[in-house]
């Protein structure tokens, strides 16, 4: 319990140190050409839901939640500074999404909701201990028949693949014989030059369908990335053909 909530405040220190420049990252290829087109498609239909979004960083999610004709949106993050910076944007553009500081895997709402969304939320767990809390919290929130949506670093990867999309902006390093509870370094490029790195954690697929399953769920399914219909203005058919055999990236749907 110690190990995991001291990874649980290096999460929340990461992120308050590196909430503007991660946001202004969230520009590069990967994000706008298989992570948009990923979880956009695995929300799908919200129209007049009550919808959360788990680790929701400045509230991207949140606010397409609302744009998408949610009922309500709201965004929970551990960062201090990320809700920080997810408040100012409703305040610049008003959608009605409300937001709140908390830990996913304590998180107690009050309410119920008929959508989850966590993308890169369950790749910080770093025990099968810590998956399984943040699932469940996805489960104690969610109505029945509600689905808890989301993307995550790939586990299935072979290490061998990490660097392979380097000119996507997004890498990866770990350890040599790499295990559970090992650290998996995400780097980031910038357009200015610099690096940004932070670490998730790797834990056998396995064990995150096992979570699912534990915590509740009735289905739970790995989802292909989807590639955006612009994508081939940047790269080739091959390359895309090429990354979606060894993606960095992956989704994931449950149902209560």
């Amino acid at each position: 319990m110690q190990d995991e909530t001291q990874s649980t405040r290096k999460t929340a220190r990461t992120y308050n140190t590196i909430a503007r420049r991660y946001r202004k990252m969230k520009a590069m290829p990967l994000s706008h050409y298989i992570v948009e087109p990923t979880v956009l498609g695995l929300i799908g239909d919200v129209e007049g839901l009550d919808a959360i979004d788990l680790a929701c960083g400045e509230g991207r999610w949140t606010r397409e939640l609302k744009r998408l004709g949610a009922a309500t949106a709201a965004g929970v993050d551990i960062s201090e500074e990320m809700i920080r910076l997810a408040e100012a944007e409703e305040q610049r553009e008003p959608l009605g999404c409300s937001y709140s500081i908390a830990d996913v895997a304590t998180l107690e709402t009050g309410r119920m909701y008929d959508i989850a969304v966590g993308a890169f939320l369950l790749n910080y767990a770093s025990s099968s201990e810590q998956l399984l809390a943040l699932c469940a919290a996805a489960a104690r929130l969610l109505r029945p028949n509600g689905r808890f949506v989301g993307i995550n670093t790939n586990m299935s990867l072979d290490v061998t693949a990490y660097e392979n999309w380097r000119e996507l902006g997004r890498w990866m390093t770990t350890t040599r014989e790499r295990s559970n509870g090992d650290p998996i370094t995400i780097h980031l490029a910038g357009e200015d030059g610099k690096e940004l790195s932070f670490d998730n954690y790797y834990l056998n697929p396995s064990i995150y369908e096992d979570a699912f399953d534990k915590a509740g769920f009735k289905t739970f399914r790995w989802v292909q990335p989807a590639i955006s219909n612009d994508a081939l203005s940047i790269k080739s058919p091959e390359f895309w053909d090429r990354f979606l055999k060894q993606p960095q990236v992956i989704g994931f749907e449950a149902e209560m």
